[in-house]
């Protein structure tokens, strides 16, 4: 597992860390993240190398090699200990449909989500789809997760 801070000992420094072990880089980055404000970052895993950097900015500000091989199998995000963070991820839509009235507050609405070999289907009740895409390089789904928008309340009901 690599682990990644950005931001982290109160907001002093970054650093990456491979197997829960030591830094393997630790930079000082004060400022880095602001209460006002969305910051943006990227991370690459390439020729045996971390590097972390500021969006828009194409020089990393900080980067460490890899110790040893490893396959890149789930990322996940989280907020440092006893801290509050907000987060928003962006990326191409690949797909986007109008669906005016299609929620109702006032009684629950069956939808179903189906995906196999890259080829994903969203319908509404027993219907057709109203939105689908096939992926032209497909991935082995391994997990699935539901939210509801931000700032919004839902409540979920699965059948299988």
């Amino acid at each position: 597992m690599v682990e990644i801070f950005i931001g982290g000992w109160e907001g002093a420094a970054s650093a990456v860390r491979f197997k829960k072990g030591e830094d393997l880089v630790k930079v000082d980055t004060p400022d880095i993240l602001s209460e006002e404000e969305y910051r943006e970052f990227w991370i690459a895993f390439d020729h045996d190398e971390i590097r972390v950097g500021k969006g828009g900015e194409g020089e990393p500000f900080m980067q460490c090699p890899i110790p040893e091989p490893f396959g890149i199998t789930h990322y996940g995000y989280s907020t440092g200990w006893g801290a509050v963070g907000w987060w928003q991820f962006h990326g191409d839509d690949m797909i986007k449909v109008d669906t005016p009235d299609i929620l109702c507050c006032e009684e629950e609405r069956k939808f179903w989500v189906s995906f196999k070999n890259g080829h994903i289907r969203v319908g509404y009740k027993d219907t057709d789809p109203f939105m689908e895409w096939t992926d032209p390089e497909p991935w082995k789904i391994t997990h699935i997760g539901y939210c509801t928008g931000w700032g919004a309340t839902g409540k979920w009901k699965f059948e299988y």
